[in-house]
């Protein structure tokens, strides 16, 4: 190779042949000779990678055959970009023993300072109160020796003395308490210190270890990039010979290959593989994972990415089939993000294939700010979102894991978010196995989900993250889960720090672990050396965690060489392409809701010649992407989707008109007038991350305390409808909203959620028909907020549709269309003993448009005669239980018989004790488009068709 940049890797044959790299003599700009050399272990076989810039010819021999001409010298051993990504090079962060991985995209100023890093390498650190580096270095000539030149730059504390630290090269200190912020006199300043005179130690290596000053406000050392550099010498890397484990053979039985590799870790070695930053481990070939990644509704935090509609939108499209489409191309895009990240070195956070995701939390309170993260209230409709959310996660290759998904957060979490690190939810066993545990059972036994996240909050009485009783009796013993278990983020440090369940951190974590929390999302596993020490946990124990770890990676094709792994041949392409937008724009959608449309206002007429498009949310790109959300390449306004819609001679205008949240009416002016000067309105309201989200995030609390359109929306609203134009009020949020005065007063209204980069489009779509909305709530739009229990009662008396015993206003499962559909011809068993049961009904479009419909199949248990029907004293039974769906397409005229299977464990009912049985009793079935209107006296609901069936 001449000039450029480069990477060579070269596998060395099954022989321990050494190797060594030469170079032919040349005269051309030696000054710019950069050189690294780096032993990755990758499956069974080793590499030396080689990254060359600007580098003449280079020839290789091996064994004592002889150079074709003698190496001249070369500028350094080894660069290394610490706690970021190869840049410039400079070598990944892969040579470290503890510590953590921090970025900040704030510019660092480093002309005219000699021997300055690329700026890139500043804006990365690795941290912690205690890590090191291990650098592989051969004996140097007689005479010669290496120097160390380390570069720092505070990124983080903003003063001096806040951060404060020792720096040891070979075991012998060369910086003693260094105050980086002190000596630059800033943020993101460089600095940089030298070492000369340093030699290998016995094994071989430059030891470099940093270690914080106690007593300081930030107690962890930092350091940003590390270079060892030859006086005047060309040191020849020799890599060892491949050292050939069972664990490297993928013709093995993974847990054999579990059991090898474990077998071969000292104890503090086990315990760094039990936090989200595993460092690597050089001695073994084990390259450094970071297990933290995010993937709601699209891949997150990577980069540019498919952002699809909030998770709330995707169960509002009742699709399993399409959600199962989506999860697959997000994790295309994931397998993508990590085979390039892997390729540059880049072993960083966001960029392995362990997603923290999905969210099946019960959204059973209207006003929690992490509702907008779910599927809804009803744990039906949750497991089978889950389920197919996973399944497309994971994929259905026979041997390899296409990325690990994971459920989330187990259990009983659902606000309040300001409590949630010391709150105590106390649902009763029946809730619990009724509402709380029924979607992660599904994730379980029907999703095969191989990951699960821990709580922060406790969970009568026990810390979610400490609970054998969840994470073992229930998850692994009752569902037979054979996954990891992860903490919620610092959920191991609130055992004793919030809960005060543990008396320290050594206690905390070995009770986390000893329940079967295998992971931590934070550093706090760092103190199981010192339970190990005190007794309070065996190192066997440890075993079962750190091999459940293992097992995740080793099926993800980490330890195999690539061509083994299918999903290693994915491309960045796939990122965000044309077919993933337009899958985005399909899902989009699907989720949006029609809830009202008096005389039929919608759907629009192209034809306008003016439409006023008023709104905080109208030309709002970030509000379309909702939390946990990757970086679109273009996010759709709904402002623009509309004007894409109308030919040349329209006009759209626009006005914000207010703010989400704010109380000022400035601009309602503007608003009223161009509302009055055009044809007709498109009102695009809601809320926004700024009002509901989770706790500190943007600033905010996380819950909400009330249900209506925040600051002067309303006030706009009333303003736009008195200019007598006709008015289409656009809902964009991700909770229920209490539109009252605008359900009485306004014709039409489309709730589209928060609905991702192709918003816009879909929006404009419905609005002026070019698709047929179809959606379905999967919560209750609630008139206030007045009457529900409060957000600390984890009861579900008085909760959701199955519980509420007041009129919403729209119900759990309600929809308008474009079209008119019937049902008839119920089919199912009079009697069901034991077993699974078939409900077959006959859906026809009655209308003139295509379209899709949502059959909804809900049982309602029929009360004794005499009485209702109670769980126990003050514990009412369900009023309904949606137990089955499906989402169907007619063209007008057309019908289709649209099946059901009810399985035993629907048809069980949970007792007092928590125990699902079947009993002997009646089941009132009803089949329609939307949730059955129950009256007082049980009548059935003459829009759905209904019949009674025994179970005995």
């Amino acid at each position: 190779m001449c000039g450029g940049l480069g990477v060579w890797m070269i596998r060395p044959p099954q022989s321990p042949t050494a190797f060594r790299l030469t170079r032919f003599g040349d005269d051309r700009d030696r000054n710019t000779d950069k050189m690294l050399f780096m032993v990755d272990s990758s499956g069974s076989f080793q590499r030396l990678i080689v990254l060359m810039a600007a580098l003449p010819a280079f020839t290789l021999a091996s064994g004592n055959e002889r150079a074709a001409a003698s190496p001249a010298p070369m500028a350094a051993l080894i660069r290394i970009s610490c706690g970021g990504v190869a840049a410039g090079g400079w070598s990944a962060d892969t040579l470290a023993e503890g510590g953590e991985g921090y970025s900040s995209p704030t510019g660092v100023e480093t002309e005219n300072i000699p021997n300055a890093a690329p700026e890139r390498i500043y804006q990365h650190e690795r941290f912690g109160p205690d890590f090191s580096y291990s650098i592989p270095a051969s004996a140097p000539p007689p005479g010669k020796s290496y120097t160390v030149r380390l570069h720092f730059a505070e990124l983080f504390d903003r003063g001096p003395g806040q951060r404060v630290f020792n720096v040891a090269i070979n075991d012998k200190e060369a910086l003693s308490g260094l105050d980086v912020f002190a000596e630059t006199v800033g943020t993101n300043k460089p600095l940089i210190k030298d070492f000369p005179g340093v030699l290998p130690n016995a094994e071989g290596n430059i030891e470099i270890g940093f270690t914080a000053v106690p007593g300081h406000k930030d107690e962890n050392a930092a350091i940003n990039g590390i270079e060892v550099l030859a006086d005047g010498f060309a040191p020849v890397y020799t890599p060892p010979p491949p050292q050939h484990f069972l664990f490297q053979d993928p013709t093995q039985p993974t847990e054999k290959r579990v059991d090898d590799l474990v077998s071969r870790m000292k104890l503090q070695e086990k315990i760094a593989q039990m936090r989200y930053t595993a460092p690597g481990i050089q001695r073994l070939g084990v390259p450094p994972y970071n297990w933290w990644n995010e993937a709601l509704h699209g891949v997150a935090r990577a980069g540019v990415a498919t952002v699809f509609p909030q998770a709330i939108g995707l169960a509002g499209t009742w699709d399993t089939d399409l959600h199962f489409r989506m999860a697959s191309a997000i994790s295309d895009e994931a397998r993508a993000k990590y085979n390039g990240a892997i390729a540059r070195g880049n072993h960083g956070q966001y960029f392995g294939l362990d997603f923290w995701s999905p969210n099946i939390n019960i959204f059973r309170d209207p006003r929690w700010g992490r509702g907008q993260e779910t599927y809804g209230e009803d744990p039906y409709l949750t497991g089978c979102m889950a389920v197919a959310f996973i399944k497309g996660m994971q994929g259905d290759d026979p041997r390899y894991l296409k990325v690990v998904a994971t459920a989330k957060h187990l259990a009983v979490h659902s606000g309040p978010e300001s409590l949630r690190h010391v709150f105590d939810a106390r649902p009763s066993p029946y809730d619990l196995q009724d509402t709380y545990l029924p979607a992660f059972e599904a994730a379980v036994r029907q999703g095969h989900v191989r990951s699960v996240m821990g709580a922060y909050n406790s969970v009568n009485g026990v810390p979610a993250c400490a609970s054998a009783f969840l994470l073992q009796e229930t998850l692994r013993d009752q569902w037979g889960f054979q996954g990891y278990v992860v903490s919620d983020c610092g959920a191991i440090g609130d055992i004793f720090g919030g809960h005060h369940y543990a008396h320290d951190a050594a206690e905390a974590a070995a009770d986390a672990v000893r329940a079967g929390c295998d992971l931590a999302c934070d550093s706090a596993y760092d103190a199981l050396g010192d339970a190990v020490r005190r007794g309070l946990i065996r190192e066997d124990e440890l075993d079962r965690s750190v091999k459940r770890l293992f097992t995740a990676r080793f099926d993800l094709g980490m330890f195999d060489p690539p061509a083994m792994v299918p999903f290693s041949a994915i491309r960045p392409g796939v990122n965000d392409s044309p077919p993933h937008r337009a899958l985005a724009a399909q899902v989009a959608r699907e989720s949006i809701v029609l809830l009202k449309n008096d005389r039929n206002l919608l759907p629009l007429a192209k034809s306008a010649a003016s439409i006023a498009v008023i709104g905080p949310n109208a030309n709002d790109a970030r509000v379309l992407l909702g939390n946990y959300n990757g970086d679109t390449s273009h996010g759709v306004t709904i402002l623009e989707g509309i004007s894409r819609k109308l030919g040349p001679g329209a006009t759209v205008g626009y006005e914000r008109g207010c703010d989400v949240l704010s109380s000022s009416k400035i601009g309602f002016d503007a608003a009223v007038a161009l509302a009055q000067k055009s044809d007709l309105v498109i009102v695009v309201m809601g809320i926004s991350q700024r009002v509901e989200g989770e706790e500190g995030s943007g600033g905010i609390s996380g819950d909400r305390t009330d249900l209506g359109l925040p600051g002067v929306q309303n006030d706009l609203l009333q303003s736009l409808v008195a200019t007598g134009k006709p008015v289409v009020l656009v809902l964009l949020n991700a909770s229920a909203l209490a539109v009252n005065w605008a359900s009485d007063h306004v014709p039409a209204i489309v709730e589209a959620w928060y609905p991702g980069e192709e918003g816009g489009t879909a929006v404009a779509d419905v609005l002026f028909g070019d698709y047929n909305p179809a959606g379905r709530l999967p919560i209750t739009f609630y008139r206030s907020p007045d009457g529900l229990p409060p957000l600390t009662d984890y009861a579900m008396k008085g909760r959701t549709y199955r519980y509420y015993p007041g009129k919403p206003l729209y119900p759990f499962g309600f929809g308008l269309s474009y079209t008119q559909f019937d049902y008839s011809n119920l089919r199912l068993p009079q009697t069901v003993i034991a077993s699974q049961a078939s409900v077959t009904v006959t859906v026809r479009n009655a209308g003139s448009r295509a379209g899709d419909e949502v059959a909804e199949l809900y049982l309602r248990p029929v009360p004794a005669q005499g009485g209702s029907r109670l769980i126990a004293p003050d514990q009412p039974m369900p009023r309904l239980v949606l137990a089955g769906f499906q989402r169907v397409h007619l063209n007008p005229g057309e019908s289709k018989d649209v099946s059901f299977s009810l399985t035993p464990y629907q048809l069980h009912l949970v007792n007092a004790k928590g125990e699902r049985t079947l009993d002997p009793g009646q089941w009132q079935v009803f089949v329609g488009g939307h949730q059955p209107m129950i009256t007082d006296g049980g009548a059935a609901d003459p829009t759905c068709v209904s019949a009674i069936m025994k179970t005995q």
